[in-house]
């Protein structure tokens, strides 16, 4: 029950402001009507509830199952085995987080299932990474500084209507599921090899969220390339086309 009551002040400090700012707006800018206003302060009683018991309950199973697979993973022998589950692990979690189907559902130039789709292979890959780099002790600065450089570099190149989907995407990828689950996932691990925790586990959450700044820009280039060959195609057919054309003259003679 004390998990229930820190839960839902969490979550009331998180929308309670929002929802003032909201209500302040309506009296002040915009007059809503009387319906839809009891509608939204039923919908913020229902959300306070929902992230509040979501919490609780992620928490309760996620954390102590991430936790155990971590230290498992760490006592194989054979490092493909973890990675491959690590990976599969990653795409789940992600799949599964509310955040990035709220967002995959507010971006209509890219298919749902297609964009959650991309992320999740993403995270799944730097789960992996991350994995590796508690396994062999590999500064997470080096990582960073790696990954943020490719980041930076292949926005000059992507489509601009990709960047901005991809910088938010990394926002939500990031959320409730892979917190409660991943970086329990990480401490179980680094405590198996007998690693610095502060060191070593921490930081999985800054690699997972570069994941989907990586996937989705590349994920644009190819979708610019998949054009650019269909225009191709286009064309070429276009002027492959030899039909005769037929001119009528205004006297009715037909000239070819």
């Amino acid at each position: 029950m004390r998990h229930i009551f820190a839960s839902i002040k969490e979550s009331l400090i998180s929308v309670l402001p929002i929802a003032l700012i909201v209500l302040l707006l309506s009296v002040t800018c915009v007059a809503l009507e009387a319906g839809v206003l009891v509608l939204f302060l039923f919908g913020t009683i229902l959300l306070i509830l929902g992230i509040s018991f979501f919490t609780v309950g992620s928490g309760i199973s996620m954390e102590p199952l991430g936790d155990g697979i971590g230290k498992t993973l760490n006592k194989k022998g054979k490092l493909i085995l973890p990675l491959l589950i690590c990976f599969v692990l990653g795409f789940l979690i992600t799949v599964s987080e509310p955040d990035l189907q709220v967002l995959a559902e507010q971006v209509p130039t890219i298919p749902n299932a297609f964009l959650i789709g991309c992320v999740g292979i993403g995270v799944g890959a730097f789960l992996t990474i991350t994995f590796i780099r508690n396994k062999w002790e590999i500064p997470l600065r080096r990582l960073l500084v790696i990954f943020y450089a490719l980041i930076i570099v292949l926005a000059f190149f992507a489509p601009k209507e990709f960047i901005p989907t991809a910088f938010d995407s990394g926002g939500v990828a990031s959320g409730p599921m892979t917190s409660t689950f991943m970086l329990p996932f990480a401490m179980g691990a680094c405590e198996a090899i007998g690693g610095n925790v502060m060191t070593d586990a921490f930081g999985i959450v800054a690699m997972i969220a570069m994941a989907p700044l990586i996937t989705i820009q590349i994920l644009g280039l190819y979708e610019r390339r998949k054009h650019a060959r269909k225009v191709k195609k286009l064309h070429t057919e276009i002027s492959m086309i030899k039909d005769d054309i037929v001119f009528f003259d205004t006297e009715g003679g037909v000239n070819e």
